[in-house]
């Protein structure tokens, strides 16, 4: 539930652009655990928050400023994976870092933005003549992602103001990494990118995920989750929106073992079996899928496609099935999954726009 200085989730939740509502569909698909059978559910793991705490909760911050931040927040699953130790992570194209003067005061105002048990810290206000007015890319609405290399985010805005504090106490110039909730989306929309170009944001960062009763603290690696457009048409200016009728071909290939795990059709010997239905093609509303009908990761990764366009999804643990895995399947635990997706239609129209 929100804390006192946050407006409630769902009045959230009405501000948000209808395209990134898809979103919440993912996080509480994997909230729910729907995807998973009952005995491969991954149980809700809490993040450990800083110690110290605000002394006197904020007036609410502005609508535009949470909702942004929100964006960034609703990428975060409940059920966190580990990634294989010998995998490794990309680097995300929505993160970016300054360096500001500590001789002054920074100018910032941090607040926390909280849906369900995920909190992240976000700029609530930046102070006109400050240092920060004048760096840019510095602007009311970014996710604080580390602050001196040091990643915030695994506590709140009372922790990051006591890290930003520390790097100025050294006389050192402070160096803050954030994260633009909208690069990433803007990305993959029409107009965002070329062929061959990967947008990728960080999903859950790595780290202690949990305090053990006994034992190790279990950890994760940073979690990574990244679009690829490998075809995109001459025409391309409109692309699939929340509540549009697709028609897509796929393929679901498990990374670490190169195998195909599911698809619309595949290919045999050389030989095409129809999929779902008898039919090479499959429809589902971008948005509205019911929990476990496709992954909840498609209605991020395909917003914004056009007809005509193929993409490759790079599907991380904790979007997908977790450290479970689903092993009747041939997903192993802690499985990275890639769908290579080809939109064929929007609302029936084969056409590009």
């Amino acid at each position: 539930r929100p804390t006192n200085d946050d407006a409630s989730s769902s009045d959230t939740m009405a501000t948000l652009p209808s395209a990134l509502r898809s979103v919440l569909i993912m996080c509480a698909a994997i909230t729910s655990s729907a995807l998973l059978p009952k005995s491969n559910r991954v149980p809700p793991v809490r993040a450990p928050v800083h110690p110290c705490r605000v002394a006197s909760p904020p007036p609410p911050p502005a609508a535009s400023g949470r909702r942004n931040a929100l964006r960034s927040l609703l990428l975060l699953p409940a059920a966190l994976g580990v990634r294989p130790a010998g995998s490794s992570a990309a680097t995300p194209t929505d993160e970016f870092t300054v360096t500001l003067r500590s001789s002054e005061p920074l100018g910032i105002e941090v607040a926390d933005v909280q849906y369900r048990f995920q909190t992240r810290v976000y700029v609530r206000s930046v102070r006109e003549g400050s240092p920060a007015a004048g760096t840019p890319g510095v602007r009311p609405g970014l996710v604080v992602v580390a602050v001196g290399g040091a990643s915030a985010e695994r506590t709140n805005a009372a922790g990051v103001r006591d890290m930003i504090r520390a790097a100025a106490a050294s006389g050192e110039d402070v160096v803050l990494t954030f994260r633009d909730p909208d690069a990433f989306l803007a990305a993959i929309r029409p107009g965002g990118g070329a062929v061959g170009e990967t947008a990728t944001t960080r999903v859950a960062p790595e780290g202690v995920i949990a305090v053990a009763k006994s034992g190790p603290n279990p950890t994760q690696t940073s979690q990574d989750f990244s679009v690829t457009r490998l075809k995109v048409p001459s025409l391309c200016t409109k692309g699939a929106t929340l509540d549009d009728l697709l028609e897509i071909e796929y393929q679901g290939t498990v990374v670490e073992t190169g195998r195909p795990f599911d698809g619309s059709s595949v290919a045999v010997n050389g030989g095409g079996i129809p999929g779902r239905g008898g039919d090479t093609s499959i429809f589902f509303v971008l948005g509205k899928q019911p929990f476990g009908q496709f992954p909840p990761s498609w209605d991020t990764g395909i917003d914004g496609m056009c007809v005509g366009e193929r993409r490759r999804l790079l599907i991380p643990p904790v979007l997908a099935y977790g450290k479970e895995g689903v092993p009747r399947r041939g997903i192993p635990p802690d499985a990275t999954l890639q769908y290579d997706v080809s939109l064929l239609s929007i609302n029936g129209l084969a056409l590009p726009k």
